[in-house]
């Protein structure tokens, strides 16, 4: 209080502006010791977090769908048996197991189904859409050989032909009102 309300002289502001600038090190050198997400956010621009969120959009979709899938083969697994849908591994944590499955499954579903709907547009004009149907179950037997083949020690059962097209039926309405959802 005292050192306020005296007259400063020329030495005591130099004094006093060397104690603030060594303050003000001392906290940003503290600050920086302590926690660097401060410093961060303070780096941080704008246009930086627009960017941020435009790229993180995508991969935000792509585990959201990597989830959803996997819970998807999960609930037909384990609640709906009479599909004949089977699953043989190694590994006892079931996150993993639905988590790899659920990563081809979205590889085959969004790269290799994009790729035949437009080869077989013609065709599926001409059925009416019908032949989606037949292209689900293409869909899931290539599912079942690519996981079978890739040696990841899971192995896919699909069950007769019947039971894979009410499988693909259930898949795709699911899929439709996960689609609606999200």
């Amino acid at each position: 209080m005292s050192n306020t309300c005296r007259k400063q002289t020329g030495n005591d502001v130099e004094n006093t502006r060397q104690i603030s600038t060594s303050k003000k090190t001392d906290k940003i050198e503290g600050i920086d010791r302590v926690d660097n997400t401060i410093v961060l956010i303070y780096l941080i621009h704008p246009i930086h977090l627009y960017l941020l969120k435009f790229y993180m959009k995508p991969i935000k979709n792509l585990l959201v769908n990597i989830i959803i899938n996997g819970a998807v083969l999960y609930a037909i697994v384990y609640y709906v048996p009479e599909l004949g849908f089977k699953i043989q591994t190694i590994y006892k944590d079931t996150y993993i197991i639905f988590g790899i499955l659920g990563i081809v499954f979205w590889l085959i579903n969004s790269v290799l189904k994009s790729i035949l709907k437009i080869l077989t547009l013609p065709v599926r004009i001409i059925t009416l859409w019908l032949s989606s149907l037949l292209l689900n179950i293409i869909v899931l037997y290539i599912f079942e050989q690519t996981v079978n083949y890739l040696d990841i020690g899971i192995t896919v059962h699909l069950g007769t032909l019947v039971q894979t097209l009410i499988l693909s039926v259930i898949l795709s309405a699911i899929y439709f009102i996960i689609k609606k959802i999200i």
